[in-house]
């Protein structure tokens, strides 16, 4: 453990605690996911999932959401918001092609269920081949703390798809972190250099907008 200031500085590291963990007792891993659905009309690189929420002798703490049997997204339990959504967004998807989704859900305990059902999608093609404008008066503040920024900017412009299509590239010392849509986002401690790019829906990626540097600290 080390002490951490408003000014990134971090204190020695503390004694070192052993602890020994129990075995854990539960072995039954919940029951799978149902009826794995989406509303959407035929989109270009977007699904929006949805499921029923599943049986468990103890309590279902994240689901595990595939495409094309690969491990892509996770919805689980966050201390900064108790509970865990039985609904996702996947943006930047290949468009033009039919994939296929599957949920499981998984308990404390690290118990998998078997997967949901399986959901065919088949996207539109992408004709837009050109990006938009880079986001521009990037600023940023550490509202509402406890590790959050907060981020505005000038919207991207894009020749096909309108402001509400625009997904925004977070990049923290210039590793993708996530998708900024208006909410808190919640970065690394410390000290950090953020900008960020805009995506239209043809996964056609901006140029960078300016760079700032915003301190996200611990007090909670």
């Amino acid at each position: 453990m080390k002490a951490y200031d408003r000014s990134g500085n971090f204190s020695a590291v503390a004694n070192t605690l052993t602890l020994a963990m129990p075995v854990g007792t539960d072995r039954t891993p919940p029951a799978a996911p149902g009826d794995l659905r989406t509303s959407d009309a035929p989109q270009i690189s977007t699904v929006n999932l949805a499921w029923d929420w599943p049986a468990d002798d103890v309590g279902v703490t994240a689901f595990e959401i595939y495409r094309d049997g690969v491990l892509v997204a996770e919805n689980a339990w966050d201390v900064h918001y108790p509970g865990v959504d039985t609904f996702i967004t996947l943006r930047h998807v290949l468009a033009g092609m039919t994939h296929t989704f599957t949920v499981k859900a998984r308990d404390a305990s690290g118990n998998v269920s078997a997967a949901s059902n399986v959901l065919s999608v088949a996207l539109m093609p992408a004709t837009d081949t050109l990006p938009p404008s880079a986001p521009t008066h990037l600023t940023g503040s550490t509202w509402p703390s406890c590790g959050f920024i907060d981020l505005n900017r000038g919207a991207s412009i894009d020749d096909v798809d309108g402001a509400g299509w625009i997904d925004y590239e977070i990049y923290e010392d210039g590793l993708l972190r996530g998708y900024y849509r208006g909410e808190g986002f919640e970065a690394s401690f410390r000290r950090h250099t953020f900008h960020v790019r805009g995506v239209d829906r043809s996964g056609n990626t901006s140029a960078p907008s300016n760079s700032i540097v915003l301190d996200s600290g611990l007090d909670c």
